[in-house]
């Protein structure tokens, strides 16, 4: 029997900036644009779940755009493990503008003030009545009904290299046939990044 321990630590999310654009249209639906061009790797799956969480919307709502310089201004690519970090930091920060424009638009609706207005699980809701509140479709739609309408965010995210690392642990048992059919490999793997998509 053997076993082995690897470790790594990598340098990743190499600069200088990438472009990240969320809009929600009048039915709730979301269109994300990113400068990133993903190829294979399940960046957009990645940005896409980081958009829906910040969103509090289904996957399903979500649309990806990349490699669309019509609609996107600019992009930096794909190199050093950038297109999510980097790519799907700058949906992230677009989609935190748009939900502030979204809770300003309910608290009108609510006759409140935007402090008094909390979003969780598709509704606007007062804080100190939750009984009262608006749908995520409700919001949607009016955000393009009242003063200031459109309800869409870009910006220009800078880059901040990360250090994500991981450990590979492997426990190795042959039997002294040495045949493959007789041995066992168990594995263990582990990988921190901080705040991580599920991508597959």
């Amino acid at each position: 029997m053997g076993w082995v321990v690897a470790f790594y630590l990598e340098i990743c999310g190499f600069g200088p900036w990438e472009y990240g654009e969320v809009r929600v249209d009048e039915r709730g639906y979301v269109t994300v644009v990113t400068g990133a061009t993903p190829h294979g790797s399940g960046a957009e799956t990645g940005i896409a779940q980081l958009v829906a969480d910040e969103l509090g919307v289904s996957m399903e709502r979500i649309n990806i755009v990349w490699g669309d310089t019509a609609l996107g201004p600019a992009g930096m690519g794909t190199y050093g493990s950038r297109s999510v970090t980097v790519g799907g930091s700058a949906a992230l920060v677009a989609a935190r503008k748009v939900k502030e424009k979204m809770t300003k638009v309910a608290a009108r609706l609510l006759n409140a003030d935007v402090e008094e207005v909390e979003y969780s699980e598709g509704t606007f809701r007062l804080k100190k009545d939750p009984s009262k509140g608006v749908s995520w479709e409700q919001v949607a739609a009016a955000g393009y009904a009242g003063p200031d309408p459109g309800l869409a965010a870009s910006v220009l995210q800078e880059a901040d290299v990360t250090f994500p690392y991981g450990v590979h642990v492997s426990v190795v048992e042959v039997d002294e046939s040495w045949h493959s059919e007789g041995s066992r490999t168990q594995g263990l793997r582990r990988y921190r990044s901080g705040h991580k998509p599920h991508v597959s």
